[in-house]
């Protein structure tokens, strides 16, 4: 399976380019998350998790997450029933779920969009994610049942 997803762009307060994201589906509803190779693992962000219709997972508790610039925040896990990036497809696919508001009102008040996660290097590792900026594409690629193997392991957190 391959998917070429357009960049999306997000300015920053200058006027230059801060950030790029993605759009995807999770659980049949759009959302517009960015990539961030820093990031361990795949986020979404707490507030907007009923907008995908996705709870904590209770079997993992809640846990402190650690972020560049922040001290440890309240994270959880959610489970996508259905995480769709182009033609890539990956059920069951792991989100850590944490405040993401902080991020949401400084994009705001650069006139940016909002974003509903990050793609972290747990998913661009897996997809062998390539980013060319001329084309502004993302390319990713995996086997699906590497992929599905890949994802359905019981999460931990970093």
């Amino acid at each position: 399976m391959k998917a070429a997803l357009p960049l999306h762009l997000i300015k920053g307060n200058t006027g230059q380019i801060s950030h790029i994201a993605v759009g995807c589906k999770i659980n049949n509803r759009d959302a517009m998350l960015i990539i961030d190779s820093g990031a361990s693992n795949c986020v979404l962000d707490m507030a907007r998790s009923g907008n995908f219709n996705l709870v904590a997972d209770r079997s993992f508790g809640s846990e402190m997450a650690v972020g560049l610039g922040s001290n440890q925040i309240k994270s959880s896990l959610s489970r996508a029933d259905v995480f769709l990036l182009g033609e890539i497809e990956i059920k069951q696919f792991p989100f850590v779920m944490l405040d993401l508001q902080i991020i949401n009102d400084t994009f705001l008040e650069y006139g940016s969009v909002e974003i509903d996660g990050i793609i972290g290097t747990d998913l661009l590792l897996a997809c062998d994610a390539k980013i060319d900026y001329k084309q502004k594409l993302l390319f990713l690629k995996g086997n699906k049942r590497r992929l599905q193997k890949v994802f359905k392991h019981p999460f931990q957190f970093h």
